[in-house]
């Protein structure tokens, strides 16, 4: 007798019988959104990153007009969000997320040859209905923003629904 645990479907018990499924359901909120477009940033101004691509968004809850996140659905989120400026390693930059315009976490600085960039990861807790997620970045210098998928992006999925 085998009892199977699998990401996709839970624990399965060798008569069929009983399943543990997961807690979180195959349609929860779940996205990934990058920038391919430069943005010029003016030195040690914090601003608002535009997110303009999407590669995928289950849930509709992102908004390129806004550049924001707002799932649809009420529990806990784990977020990561990055940002590549352009320039050398010895410029400073910082990336924050924002819930409903307020700072909540600061990342981390990450140094690379002609690049500098900044990543930020939390779990945080979205109503479902009027919360919201941004990225603002900042630098010491006037730089801009690569524009790039791997180096630029803001991604979300819902881990705990309540």
């Amino acid at each position: 007798m085998t009892t199977k645990i699998s990401g996709d479907t839970g624990i399965e018990f060798p008569d069929a019988t009983q399943q543990i499924t997961r807690g979180v359901p195959n349609d929860a909120p779940l996205v990934r959104v990058y920038s391919n477009t430069p943005q010029a940033y003016t030195a040690s101004v914090i601003r608002k990153v535009q997110f303009e691509n999407i590669d995928f968004d289950l849930g509709s809850g992102w908004s390129v007009e806004n550049s924001r996140y707002n799932p649809s659905v009420a529990g806990w989120y784990s977020v990561i969000a990055a940002v590549r400026f352009d320039g050398s390693s010895g410029n400073n930059s910082i990336v924050r997320l924002y819930k409903n315009g307020t700072p909540i976490t600061h990342g981390t600085q990450l140094n690379e040859t002609n690049l500098v960039e900044s990543l930020v990861h939390d779990l945080v807790f979205l109503d479902g209905d009027q919360d919201y997620l941004e990225v603002w970045a900042a630098i010491t210098v006037t730089k801009t923003i690569t524009g790039d998928r791997a180096g630029t992006f803001l991604a979300a999925h819902l881990v705990r629904a309540l």
